[in-house]
């Protein structure tokens, strides 16, 4: 019984006649949706998915000229405030520059949606006590472990959303400390984590003794 070279077999694997290299029947059609590459994506997919998908993973370029009007250059048309505010909630991904710097004003313009936000008392999420604390961190040696901490809390909050949802009504009937109980452990063990990394070993002391 004579044997095939494993090269050839190999590169039968990644051409249209993989069916007769291993000597099987299959119709090319099928293998082409087996291979799913970018060519045959199209006809897997909805054209209608394949837009929104496209959508999703594109960056909207949004131009803010000198009259402070915002330009969305994807859709040819000025926005506003709102707009921006429903492309964050619809997680799309946009960046907001200067039509003549092209300076990122993506920060500052998402600072106004919060601001804007923040002055209706029953959307509101910072609080007075807590925004003096924030200014306070500002300038300080503290200020970026502040900025990783947030970041840490923030994704651990996402992670509890679900659970917190789920157990909504219960949180009326009862106090919500035992649910944030969890979500504190993990921050305060995500400062434990930065603590000891940056504390010397007790072999770097023993060497400086």
């Amino acid at each position: 019984m004579s044997r095939r070279n494993p090269a050839c077999i190999f590169a039968g694997f990644f051409s249209h006649g993989i069916a007769t290299e291993i000597g099987l029947e299959a119709n090319h059609d099928k293998w082409r949706e087996s291979l799913a590459d970018d060519r045959n994506l199209a006809i897997l997919v909805p054209s209608e998915h394949l837009q929104d998908m496209n959508a999703r993973n594109s960056v909207i370029i949004i131009k803010k000229y000198p009259n402070r009007r915002l330009y969305d250059t994807s859709q040819s048309q000025y926005v506003n405030l709102e707009a921006i505010k429903t492309m964050v909630m619809k997680h799309q991904e946009f960046q907001i520059i200067d039509s003549k710097t092209e300076e990122d004003l993506t920060k500052s313009i998402l600072l106004q949606i919060i601001s804007e936000q923040e002055t209706n008392e029953n959307q509101s999420v910072l609080t007075n006590q807590l925004l003096k604390q924030l200014i306070r961190f500002y300038d300080s040696d503290m200020q970026v472990f502040l900025r990783m901490y947030l970041e840490q809390s923030m994704a651990n909050f996402l992670d509890q959303q679900d659970a917190m949802q789920s157990v909504m009504q219960n949180i009326i009937d009862s106090s919500p400390m035992g649910m944030f109980g969890q979500m504190f452990e993990k921050n305060m063990d995500f400062w434990r984590n930065i603590g000891s990394s940056a504390s010397p070993s007790n072999s770097d002391k023993n060497s400086k003794e």
